[in-house]
């Protein structure tokens, strides 16, 4: 069934997206200064040495490190802007001064640089500290440059330290990126249950979050979201992505409750020239990245839902805009099931333009008729 869209609260407005994009680019140039890039033709042969590399040990060359942080460090970071600004919104975090976080397995400090440009993109001036934990030496070398580089291209203060064990302390955000892809933990919802709970109960401030991302692979992400539906029955706040516990769940993820599908997030990526010659040479296209994610705050924070009548249904967006006569179709997820919303290209008004909703939008739909 088709719902029209009536309403929606958009999670990035265009001066954020703008500011994003600035903060990156000063990020990548700054880290080209500190690191090496091979050239296109070079780095595209890396690239795909690196990523069709199966089950393999990981190239680890000095040129094979390099082409990580400035083909995958430099666009995975965009994994991190919604699940960001939703710890931002979560934590009330733009109230504090000092934000403290853990970067637990931080391998090349992804998780830390996508977190650090979404706060400066947000207007975040205050002090960030930073705790990266990895126990590879030759991946906590290259996260030091990516460090190195945002301290030279953010307008905030950030303090470091690297260790190859955490310590005891609480933080506002715990960071784990990747960790089911990068073998620190198996596809299993219960292992992905028991960690968060975990690091929920020892490691993350009663006001703080917990951010899990993770690559969009079938296995990865149906048991991120049934690990979300398990850690939200045992009463733990599940802020996003879904929608369900801010509906009183919790509830199975319409996508994992079916044999073979999965839920998975893209996010747009702004690419310098060398990435764009370098994705193109390797057929690796890096426009997007896609992933999937939980957001989990220790206590009390879920994500807002509005009100809505006998006739609508609250969903979230979960696919890039399809492009129709007189506007845009859109996959919703509900909480409950998926299902076809459309948005006008103009508004009520007859003026004002509407229609191309960010993925991850809150929005109100009606079972009324669509044009």
């Amino acid at each position: 069934m088709r719902f029209p869209i009536l309403s929606a609260s958009l999670p990035q407005s265009r001066p954020m997206r703008d500011s994003l994009h600035a903060t990156h680019r000063a990020f990548v140039e700054a880290l080209e200064k500190r690191v090496k890039a091979p050239g296109p033709e070079r780095l595209a042969r890396l690239v795909r040495e690196l990523s069709t590399r199966g089950e393999g040990p990981e190239p680890s060359t000095r040129e094979h490190l390099a082409a990580r942080a400035h083909f995958f460090l430099t666009t995975d970071v965009a994994k991190l802007w919604q699940p960001g600004l939703e710890a931002v919104s979560a934590c009330e975090l733009l109230s504090r001064k000092e934000i403290s976080v853990l970067d637990l397995h931080a391998g090349l400090g992804t998780a830390t640089a996508g977190m650090a440009l979404l706060l400066a993109a947000v207007g975040f001036r205050g002090r960030l500290k930073a705790t990266l934990s990895e126990t590879d030496s030759t991946l906590s070398g290259m996260a030091r440059h990516a460090v190195d580089a945002l301290c030279d291209s953010l307008p905030f203060r950030i303090e470091t330290s690297f260790a190859t064990a955490p310590d005891a302390g609480r933080h506002d955000l715990v960071l784990l990126f990747d960790p089911v892809s990068r073998g620190q933990l198996p596809a299993d919802p219960q292992e992905i249950r028991k960690l968060a709970g975990s690091v929920l109960g020892s490691r993350v401030k009663k006001t703080g979050a917990l951010v899990l991302v993770d690559q969009a692979a079938r296995a990865v992400a149906r048991s991120v979201a049934t690990a979300a539906t398990l850690l939200a029955a045992d009463g733990r706040p599940v802020y996003a992505p879904c929608l369900c516990p801010a509906k009183g769940g919790p509830c199975e993820c319409p996508y994992a409750s079916r044999p073979g599908r999965f839920c998975f997030h893209s996010q747009p990526v702004p690419l310098t020239p060398l990435i764009q010659s370098a994705a193109a040479r390797s057929g690796l296209d890096r426009t997007e990245v896609n992933y999937t994610y939980l957001l989990a705050t220790a206590s009390g924070s879920t994500l807002s839902s509005p009100e809505v009548a006998a006739d609508q249904v609250a969903g979230r967006v979960i696919s890039h805009p399809n492009r129709v006569k007189k506007g845009f179709t859109y996959f919703v997820c509900t909480g409950r099931d998926v299902v076809q919303g459309f948005a006008p290209r103009l508004l009520d008004d007859g003026v004002t333009r509407g229609g191309r909703l960010p993925h991850g939008t809150v929005v109100v739909l009606s079972t009324g008729r669509s044009e």
